[in-house]
């Protein structure tokens, strides 16, 4: 093994060396990005056929749930489409708010209209409520009065409890033309 002599001129040693760092080149331009971009899809279809393999134990679960809702008296919160009240008829939602707290079972206190909110060119009219009753039907009346399509918003509610029941205070703003 020691006779063994590699006889290379300088010429062909500049060749293997160029061809050596072709190949490299090719492989680092190429290849790797290539492998590396395998892997990442190849990770990708991993949690893919995962969520599938979910999905496929949680469907007999969900089509169980779906069943039994439609076997149940299920309650739909209502969601009408948004319309305004003209500015004549306004008093039209103090006997719809009547109507909803006896419905409830809710003892209507004070309803006072905020009339300065009434002036100018304002969008809403703001109406002042206080109630008395018990909690379940403080929940029955604010899922009607989601379905007053005139009313905008509920905001500032207050509920006290005290020895007779609960008062609830709030501030009810509909939407005027």
């Amino acid at each position: 093994m020691k006779d063994l002599n590699f006889n290379l001129t300088k010429k062909s040693l500049w060749a293997v060396v160029v061809y050596a760092a072709v190949i490299v080149l090719f492989v680092l331009v190429a290849i790797v990005p290539f492998y590396l971009a395998n892997r990442k899809i190849a990770g990708e279809n991993d949690k893919i056929k995962a969520r599938i393999e979910e999905q496929k134990q949680l469907g007999p679960i969900y089509a169980s749930i779906l069943d039994e809702m439609k076997k149940k008296d299920m309650l739909v919160l209502p969601n009408p489409a948004p319309e305004k009240l003209s500015r004549e008829n306004t008093a039209k939602f103090k006997s719809d708010f009547k109507a909803i707290a006896d419905k409830s079972k809710v003892k209507l206190l004070s309803f006072t209209p905020n009339l300065s909110t009434l002036s100018g060119s304002s969008s809403s009219l703001l109406h002042q409520v206080a109630l008395k009753g018990e909690f379940s039907g403080f929940q029955k009346l604010l899922i009607e009065l989601g379905g007053i399509p005139y009313v905008d918003k509920i905001e500032d509610m207050e509920i006290r409890q005290n020895n007779d029941g609960m008062d609830l205070k709030m501030k009810v703003w509909v939407g005027l033309k």
